[in-house]
């Protein structure tokens, strides 16, 4: 508390500190002509295969089950640089798990108003060849399904933040979600300044 006496600008992570971090899956909607069968067989050997295991993991894994369906020969865990994952299966596909704006060319009407609301999406796909590049996904990725998950806000957290307002604190938020997401939170948890968005994906963070 004492070491807080001298902070003048105070930043918290989202998930877990604005929110209680107790992710669920809100709704799944199809984008692929795939059997559902068929397509649930894809998505459980993923969660089978994957060392994830990070909030959003987990709750995709709660809905759609894990089980090995295709043997993996190779994977790209998720990381919040990259905001996807993959896996490469021997029957010769591979498996996308990641955020919309990573892995689709154009973001669907329901996952644009879901990040409106200040929830999460991700979306589901499949390539049809094996990928090892860990830096970009592949533009042919074909979706399956988009999930949309919910967060919740911690309780008295209005309250929390402007004890700190009061205290001459300014409060920011960094999170890996979409800014949207983000901003539509910070707004529920009444963050002075929630418009105020910077994407540093976006910045170019070259040096001369």
């Amino acid at each position: 508390m004492e070491t807080l006496a001298h902070v003048d600008i105070l930043c918290l992570d989202k998930t877990g500190t604005i929110t209680d971090g107790n992710l669920k899956v809100d709704h799944i909607f199809p984008m692929s002509e795939i059997p559902k069968r068929k397509a649930n067989h894809m998505i459980q050997s993923y969660f089978a295969a994957s060392d994830d295991n990070n909030a959003t993991f987990l709750a995709l894994k709660d809905a759609f089950g894990s089980e090995r369906y295709d043997k993996e020969i190779s994977k790209i865990s998720f990381s919040s640089q990259r905001k996807w994952g993959c896996v490469n299966f021997q029957s010769g596909y591979s498996i996308f798990v990641g955020a919309p704006d990573k892995l689709l060319n154009q973001m669907p009407e329901q996952i644009k108003t879901a990040l409106n609301q200040g929830k999460r999406a991700v979306v589901i796909g499949y390539y049809e060849n094996l990928w090892e590049d860990k830096k970009e996904p592949p533009k042919e990725i074909h979706p399956i399904y988009g999930v949309i998950l919910e967060d919740h806000i911690r309780k008295n957290t209005k309250e929390t933040l402007d004890f700190f307002y009061k205290q001459g604190v300014d409060i920011k938020i960094i999170s890996g979600d979409h800014q949207k997401t983000v901003s539509m939170i910070a707004k529920k948890a009444g963050l002075k300044d929630r418009n105020k968005v910077i994407d540093l994906s976006a910045i170019d963070r070259r040096f001369d």
